[in-house]
């Protein structure tokens, strides 16, 4: 009897990033026992992170990760502190563990995976500061949107426009 044999079909397409799915088994079987910083999440969660420029920024976790997990996909959001000024983003409203006073935008343009060495951590506990948690139906309206922005960038990826999804 002879061992059965895996098949995989791949299905090429111009959308499809192989390589970096590739770059990103590679990474993740390497640096699992690499990363000190060990910690999971969980999509909806609010957590800080520090920006390339070093500012500070809450983010919305958008995928559950295990503590292996290096990266993670994630939402800027942003303060809306003057209404007269537009800020870029789906308005999801108050977040009353950060701002009984002000709404936030999801900025959805901005959405990206981070590494989690990028989150802001406590520091006696080496752990990242957890600010609370959207409630399910934000979470899916940000997906939605994004989706709808995935799809627009996808069927018009050779032009370069302003998406408005309202």
């Amino acid at each position: 009897m002879s061992n059965p044999k895996i098949v995989y079909k791949v299905k090429y397409f111009e959308e499809t990033d192989l390589q970096r799915q590739l770059d990103w088994t590679n990474k993740s079987l390497t640096d699992a026992s690499k990363n000190d910083l060990k910690f999971k999440t969980l999509r909806g969660e609010i957590y800080k992170y520090k920006k390339t420029n070093n500012k500070m920024c809450f983010i919305i976790v958008l995928m559950d990760t295990k503590e292996i997990n290096d990266e993670v996909l994630i939402c800027p959001i942003y303060i809306n502190r003057n209404e007269e000024v537009y800020v870029p983003g789906l308005d999801i409203g108050l977040i009353p563990e950060l701002s009984l006073k002000y709404n936030f935008v999801a900025a959805i343009q901005e959405i990206h995976f981070i590494n989690k060495n990028k989150f802001v951590l406590d520091k006696y506990e080496m752990v990242p500061i957890y600010y609370g948690r959207l409630l399910e139906i934000t979470y899916l309206e940000i997906i939605y949107n994004y989706k709808k922005l995935l799809e627009f960038a996808l069927r018009n990826k050779n032009k370069s426009s302003d998406v408005h999804s309202c």
